[in-house]
């Protein structure tokens, strides 16, 4: 097939392939990718490899079917008299169809636009100037711009290419600010221009108010954080899943007050997802492991309201934003009215009895490492104190600003769902196995445990998870308690 062909081919599938794959792909590696269930977004050499490893029978006539369910310890299912209402704040809709570079335009240009906004709230930028406007001559001036280069001099100072829809211009920026920047963020610049530069003496990230109240509901209620459950793993903690069932189905004072339950992705352990995970694996059949969710959800007390949001290791595409779990996958959760199926990351209001409405962020995280990666001054947090990064996020209100990291695909979509231009009243995610959680001007920093043990990946690079335990959060008082299990 001739390269031009093969684009075409491709980019009417939802997939891009990158150069250096073009030239490697042949007409069997199009079948393969045609008869997947689940296309990739980015084509690479590294995917094509892992496609020729499985002959092509085995891509042919998938279908789905019934599998056998895993069993829970039998436990009294309750219904408590409370009820919970949940409602999803604009989701993400996965529309499908051909994409190109235009909807990467789009989307850098409607993340530009809309943090543009969020800056010129502020004081200092309200008389904001666009690039091809700054000249010589200005003895100060202020700039909303996106940048597109940063590299380190020699005398450890910052030079950076930032650019707006009227054009580009160079910024000399000091350590103090220069360490702190990453590419394709939407920054603030206050400075002296010179010929064809800006000298400057401030940086301005978007940032969170300081809040005049702190959202609260009449009633006590609370709701519950989990995450990284991977159905399917050998390494999964039933014992501790069936005290979590238990105690959420008890007469305890604060479990009967539970109405509201937020899991932030990897809810199954998924096939395939890095090398020999099948020896890691009690169930090889993804729709197996599905099954074995809906069996967990299915034992949660029906008034409590449920949001699952997929992550790297479910059954969608890994590129963000990610839709919500198929149908196909999760039968039995699409018939239950209390479980929201909601896609990564998303907005979600839980209201009180009273009707007040708190504002809840679930974004799996899984752009995490990429990050810090990116910024040396936030790799000593990475471990220990995740809600630090999180605030970092938060402060340039952006879940995953940089394009091209390690952990960064994004999907090329007319809106960039990653903007955080909606200052939420709780921010979880998952993601790290490790539990945190702080509070930032109001807003609760959940970093949500896991129900696994060490697998053998985290046990080679020295992470050790933090397992079994809960945030809960009183949404009257709006403080939290951890909840060991």
């Amino acid at each position: 097939m001739e390269p031009q062909q093969i684009v075409e081919k491709l980019t009417n599938l939802g997939c891009l392939v990158d150069r250096e794959s073009l030239n490697q792909i042949n007409k069997e590696d199009i079948e393969k990718i045609e008869n997947l269930e689940i296309k990739p977004l980015l084509i690479n050499s590294e995917f094509i490899q892992n496609l020729r490893k499985h002959p092509l029978n085995e891509f042919r006539n998938k279908d789905v079917h019934v599998s056998e369910r895993s069993e829970f310890e039998v436990i009294e299912r309750r219904k408590h008299n409370l009820e919970g209402k949940i409602e999803l704040q604009d989701p993400y809709i996965d529309k499908g169809g051909k994409r190109d570079i235009i909807q990467f335009v789009k989307l850098f240009n409607d993340r530009y636009e809309r943090i543009k906004n969020l800056l010129m709230m502020r004081r200092e930028l309200r008389s904001a100037v666009s690039i091809i406007n700054v000249h010589e001559n200005n003895k100060e001036v202020s700039i909303i711009a996106m940048v597109s280069e940063k590299y380190k001099t020699k005398k450890d100072q910052f030079i950076l290419t930032v650019e707006d829809p009227t054009g580009q211009i160079k910024v000399y920026c000091p350590a103090q600010f220069g360490e702190k920047i990453v590419e394709d963020e939407v920054i603030g610049i206050t400075g002296k221009p010179g010929n064809g530069i800006i000298f400057a003496h401030e940086i301005l990230w978007p940032e969170i108010p300081i809040p005049s109240e702190i959202k609260r509901t009449k009633d006590e209620i609370y709701a519950a954080f989990i995450s990284d459950l991977h159905f399917g793993s050998k390494q999964l903690l039933t014992k501790k899943i069936n005290k979590f069932l238990k105690w959420i189905n008890s007469n305890h004072k604060i479990a009967e007050k539970v109405l509201y339950i937020f899991a932030t992705g990897d809810l199954v352990d998924g096939v395939g997802k890095y090398e020999d995970q099948d020896k890691n694996l009690a169930q090889k059949d993804i729709y197996k492991q599905y099954d074995s969710l809906s069996k967990f959800i299915e034992n949660i007390p029906e008034n409590i309201q449920i949001v699952l949001i997929p992550g790297d290791h479910d059954i969608v595409r890994m590129a963000e934003p990610q839709p919500q779990l198929p149908q196909k996958a999760v039968p039995e959760l699409y018939k239950l009215s209390n479980v929201h199926l909601a896609p990564n990351p998303c907005y979600a209001n839980a209201y009180g009895l009273d009707g007040s409405k708190i504002s809840v962020l679930l974004y799996h995280g899984y752009y995490y490492h990429g990050h810090v990666d990116s910024l040396p001054i936030l790799r000593k947090y990475a471990t220990d104190s995740p809600t630090k990064v999180m605030v970092d996020l938060l402060r340039r209100r952006h879940l995953a600003p940089i394009y091209g990291t390690r952990s960064s695909l994004i999907s090329p979509e007319d809106k960039d769902y990653m903007v955080i231009d909606k200052i939420p009243d709780i921010f979880s995610m998952g993601h790290l196995h490790s539990f945190d959680y702080s509070n930032y001007k109001g807003i609760n920093l959940v970093c949500a445990s896991t129900f696994q043990a060490e697998t053998d990946f985290q046990r080679r690079v020295g992470h050790k998870p933090d397992p079994g335990k809960v945030a809960l959060i009183n949404l009257k008082t709006r403080d939290a308690i951890l909840k060991t299990f």
